[in-house]
């Protein structure tokens, strides 16, 4: 079982989510 890799992909993800909210937000103020 490996759910360490399983946790510490989904965390990653989960920054590259926010990551991208606040770019797409910072476009939309540039615009």
């Amino acid at each position: 079982c490996h759910v360490a890799i399983i946790r510490s992909y989904v965390h990653k993800a989960k920054i590259a989510e926010d990551i991208t909210d606040a770019l797409t937000k910072i476009a939309a103020n540039h615009s």
